[in-house]
């Protein structure tokens, strides 16, 4: 059996970020918010530690991929931070952001969605065929105009159509209508910021270029997971320390499809 490399002790900080878009101080913090509940009550059939089975899976959001890169690396074989403002100041800065982008007035966040490819369902298969005739879930994801995400919705089939999952979703029932009205006539520059962001987002967590090979659920989850790691991401190097407790546990919980490895 192959040896399991600790790589917080092996790599550097500059590697950590690159591999798992995470670096050694993130890593360790998230391991210990979730220590109790990944670690096997149990040493014997030499279990898996908690810092592998984290890294692991940061590792597959990061590239898509598992046991390949999780063997060279280790040795192996929705919430409240993603939230659409609705207080004044916090609209007023928003507007300010995206009228400096073109002198588009009025504009509050930038709306798109993009096909996220999964393998074949077993159920309802053919829901999830989109017009391009790929299995996909369809996601729609909001950024605000400095690429950070106000919205995303992650669990329709890619057969569904943009303008339903809109008319369905909570950002419909509580935004107000010029959160996405007003982009109708937009510049193309400030339309452009929900197309870099997604860019952003895909570039960042490979998992999305690549077809996840998971049920649509799990699918879901991931897409949800990587919404919530690119906000943080920017931040994560000035700001960890400070993080409410609670942003942690939601982001650790859903890290929690350790039942992926």
């Amino acid at each position: 059996m192959a040896a399991r490399r600790n790589v917080l002790e092996t790599m550097e900080d500059c590697e950590l970020i690159k591999r798992y878009r995470l670096n050694r101080e993130g890593i360790k913090l998230v391991v210990e918010l979730v220590r109790d509940a990944i670690t096997s009550p149990t040493n014997s059939n030499n279990p898996i530690s908690p810092e592998i089975k984290c890294l692991a899976t940061v590792r597959y959001l990061a590239t898509g991929k598992m046991q390949l890169c999780n063997a060279d690396d280790l040795g192996l074989s929705q919430p409240s931070f993603i939230r659409f403002p609705l207080d004044n100041q916090q609209l007023h800065r928003i507007k300010a952001n995206f009228m400096a982008i073109a002198g588009m007035p009025g504009v509050v966040s930038a709306i798109d969605g993009t096909h996220i490819k999964i393998i074949a369902p077993s159920k309802d298969e053919d829901m999830f065929v989109n017009r391009k005739k790929v299995h996909s879930i369809n996601t729609q994801i909001v950024f605000d105009a400095t690429f950070n995400i106000l919205d995303v919705v992650a669990k329709w089939p890619g057969s569904t159509h943009d303008s339903r999952i809109l008319m369905e979703s909570g950002l419909r029932r509580e935004a107000p209508c010029t959160s996405w009205v007003s982009l109708a006539g937009a510049h193309k520059n400030t339309r452009n910021v929900v197309e870099r962001g997604i860019g952003q987002m895909k570039r960042r967590f490979h998992v999305l270029h690549s077809e996840i090979r998971l049920s649509p659920e799990r699918a879901s989850t991931v897409i949800t997971v990587c919404a919530i790691l690119h906000n943080r991401y920017g931040l994560l190097f000035k700001v960890l320390k400070c993080w409410r407790y609670a942003h942690w546990i939601i982001v650790c919980r859903v890290l929690l499809i350790a039942s992926l490895i």
